[in-house]
């Protein structure tokens, strides 16, 4: 940028140079007369030079030069803007992308993509702006200097005039600011909106929601738009005013010198200087209103790249080497804020590597945060969580994750194909690694019968699916990774009974070979696990076999009794 400012301010020497060149000419009746211009241009034009010819060259070479020099300046600028606006973009994803998990429960998804889109390309278009500033700056300046050597007196009460110009200018601009920062809150809440509308479709149709949801993206864009026309309005005082202003000057000034005796060609070479400063000033002052306009894009960019509150999940320093004895939870306990409640209070339990263990419980009883533990998308708030001889904590983050497979009821499936999206597991899997991981989650069936089969594009988050085949294409995600740990988050509640046992079985035939937890509501998911913990408002309130726990009467049991007898029952007719 530094660069495209001093391309600009040579480019603006040279054309006041080629201007103050027409004085000599115009104030000698022989044609020439350098000793009329200033001392410092005087150099350019030794005692024995006197035809016209070489100094309209010169004049001509200078025009040539600026705009040479004019092209390379816009050309940098444009290089420039889209660079920033390229890196700016790849920072706030980055930022986003290293954010803990966190961060990212408690942002409006829509919010950040506002955000990330349209608000970092206003702030690239702002250090065009910035640029642009500084050139016309340094016009003004150059331009300046040269009037003062025509004449101080004139031009230092032209400045003082500028700066009352400029005082009024910037009265006309300081509510751009604020009406910025509205701009771009209202202009967050109506991308909101759309990701709103975009992600839950299927509510929408299923509900008959669509008048509603189209009410309220009216309002929300309603406000959109008075919001930006109300920038609008506010932005377009700022030109008209400094048009009219720099032009009462520009002719104060014309009428100033043809009221005293200043010769004619002086007067006519001041005024060309000045009416080619007039513009910059005014485009300057356009330039100050525009960046104000931006104060609100900028914020919310500073925003998502401040660390303060995308603190990512530190990383350990220890090397994992695979899961050899057992994963262990000392006292652990969790809680989101440090007000709230915990979710989870002094959980004490054992996982033996190559084992399957099965943690049940009602809604809200802490099944899925103790998942989230296991991942690593949080650090226990209180006690910890041992991997064989080691803290979690303290082993490598990424060599950690890379041996854990996760699938949950909500996985997220990706716009590209269904063979990708099993691949996302292990990026270099085989073919034969894919399809037998699609075997195991009953999935190849169903996945052999779509029009590409597995080069088939499932659509955004997996619409052209069912809930079932959405759920067991992530069952085959976790499963090609071959993973230390698997964990089964609900991963199997959209399933029909039959195809879920049959899921189940499969996933049991890996026991030995990986450490297998299931978290279900279901019971009969976990019929053959090796050891059920049962959980409630984030406590254990028994464990065991199931078989023992079927046995025991306690709440397993109950759940057990309820889950059987629901199944046995014909429904009646009324």
């Amino acid at each position: 940028m530094a660069t495209a400012v001093v391309i600009g301010a040579l480019a603006t020497v040279f054309e006041g140079i080629g201007i103050t060149l027409f004085l000599p000419i115009l104030t000698s009746s022989q044609g020439f007369a350098p000793e009329r211009l200033p001392r410092a241009l005087q150099l350019l034009f030794p005692a024995r030079e006197r035809g016209v010819l070489p100094v309209i060259l010169l004049i001509l070479a200078f025009l040539i030069l600026k705009n040479v020099l004019v092209y390379g300046n816009r050309t940098l600028l444009a290089w420039i803007e889209g660079k920033t606006g390229h890196d700016l973009r790849c920072r706030m994803f980055n930022a986003l992308m290293s954010a803990g998990f966190g961060y990212w429960e408690k942002r409006d998804p829509g919010k950040l993509l506002d955000t990330l889109a349209s608000e970092s390309w206003r702030v690239s278009q702002g250090f065009q702006l910035l640029s642009g500033s500084l050139l016309h700056g340094c016009t003004v300046v150059v331009f300046t200097a040269l009037l003062f050597a025509i004449s101080w007196r004139l031009t230092l009460i032209i400045l003082l005039s500028i700066l009352m110009i400029s005082s009024v200018i910037w009265v006309c601009a300081w509510p751009l600011k604020r009406a910025g920062e509205r701009a771009v809150a209202v202009n967050a809440e109506l991308g909101a909106r759309m990701w709103d509308g975009v992600a839950g479709i299927r509510a929408i149709l299923a509900y008959s929601l669509q008048v509603m949801k189209q009410e309220r993206f009216a309002a929300a864009s309603a406000r959109v738009r008075g919001a930006f026309f109300h920038m609008d309005v506010l932005s377009a005082v700022v030109h008209p005013t400094s048009e009219v202003l720099y032009t009462a000057l520009l002719l104060g000034v014309l009428g100033w010198q043809l009221s005293k005796t200043t010769s004619v060609p002086v007067t006519l070479v001041f005024l060309l200087l000045l009416f080619r400063l007039q513009p910059n000033l005014s485009q300057l002052s356009n330039n100050l209103a525009a960046l104000a306009r931006l104060s609100g894009p900028v914020r919310a960019v500073e925003a998502l790249l401040a660390p303060d509150d995308k603190a990512p999940m530190a990383s350990g320093t220890i090397a994992y080497v695979g899961l050899k004895r057992a994963i262990s939870f000392r006292n652990v306990s969790f809680r989101y804020e440090e007000e709230s409640a915990p979710v989870l209070d002094g959980l004490t339990f054992t996982i033996p590597a190559g084992k399957m263990i099965a943690v049940v419980g009602g809604s809200g009883a802490g099944k899925s945060t103790l998942a989230h533990l296991l991942c690593r998308f949080y650090d226990p708030t209180g006690g910890w969580i041992e991997v064989d001889e080691n803290r979690l904590a303290h082993l490598d983050l990424n060599g950690w994750r890379d041996r854990v497979a996760l699938a949950s009821q909500d996985m997220h499936l990706f716009s590209t194909t269904v063979r990708e999206n099993i691949s996302l597991g292990v990026q270099c899997a085989a073919d034969a690694d894919i399809v037998a991981a699609a075997v195991r989650a009953q999935a190849d069936e169903f996945i052999r019968q779509l029009p590409e089969r597995y080069e088939t594009a499932v659509g955004e988050r997996g619409l052209r699916l069912s809930g079932g085949q959405r759920q067991r294409i992530a069952i085959s995600r976790a499963l090609v990774r071959n993973a230390d740990l698997l964990i089964l988050d609900e991963a199997t509640n959209a399933l029909d009974s039959v195809t879920e046992q049959a899921v189940m079985r499969n996933v049991l035939d890996l026991r030995r070979r990986q450490t297998i937890v299931v978290i279900a509501h279901r019971l009969s998911t976990v019929l053959e696990a090796d050891l059920v913990i049962v959980m409630d408002q984030g406590r254990i309130v028994e464990s065991g076999s199931p078989a023992e726990l079927i046995v025991a009467g306690g709440p397993f049991s109950v759940l057990y009794k309820a889950q059987t007898t629901s199944l046995r029952t014909p429904v009646q007719n009324s």
